[in-house]
């Protein structure tokens, strides 16, 4: 689950990308473009938000321009802190750039 959603990115805020799981980890966030181009990668940890572990996505390519308004795939790979497992996510978030 991702929000806000649609994430109207103003250079203020980001998009939380929740994790199902209870305890904080770390791992990397892949986001792609509709076209499945790399926009941006990071190595990022959850933070607490809510009763939710989330990482976070500035809306910001890897050359920490803006990306511009679509729709943008994710792939993150993190480690479960409960077994020491890999898990990866994969989801969308529809971005809206003012």
């Amino acid at each position: 689950i991702t929000f806000p959603s649609p994430y109207v990115a103003n250079g203020f805020n980001s998009v939380n990308i929740t994790i199902p799981t209870s305890g904080r980890t770390a791992g990397t966030l892949y986001v792609y473009s509709s076209s499945m181009d790399l926009v941006s990668s990071a190595q990022v940890s959850t933070l607490l938000v809510g009763r939710m572990q989330c990482v976070l996505w500035d809306g910001k390519t890897r050359t920490g321009s803006g990306a511009p308004t679509g729709i943008y795939l994710y792939h993150l790979v993190y480690t479960d802190p409960v077994n020491g497992s890999e898990r990866t996510q994969d989801g969308k978030i529809a971005l809206i750039r003012q």
